[in-house]
């Protein structure tokens, strides 16, 4: 089992799949996890976004029901996704072991 666990969160005109090459990177020394947020990539969740608190609430319910075995994780956020992150922090901090954060949007 890894000991770090690590959610990479994507920009916006992004999905999961631009986070490949820093997953394959960083593969061998942690379990990292990139999903399309809902609304990006091949999420097949598609209801209209009204706030970045309700896409955080999307990824903490993702990792609940998808890894309810990971209590505590670091979060890499680029732009919106960088903006989600924080957002994650705020609501569930119990989960959140630390932010990276990359040219956020406005």
């Amino acid at each position: 089992t890894h000991k770090i666990n690590i959610v990479m969160l994507h920009g916006n005109f992004s999905a999961s799949r631009n986070m490949e090459p820093i997953m394959h990177e960083l593969g061998s020394k942690a379990l990292v996890i990139s999903p399309s947020m809902r609304g990006f990539g091949l999420s097949s969740y598609n209801k209209p976004i009204k706030s970045y608190k309700e896409l955080a609430e999307d990824i903490y319910l993702f990792m609940s029901e998808t890894y309810p075995l990971i209590k505590e994780y670091y979060v890499f956020g680029h732009n919106i996704g960088g903006n989600v992150a924080m957002e994650l922090a705020k609501s569930h901090p119990e989960s959140i072991k630390g932010l990276v954060l990359l040219a956020l949007s406005a």
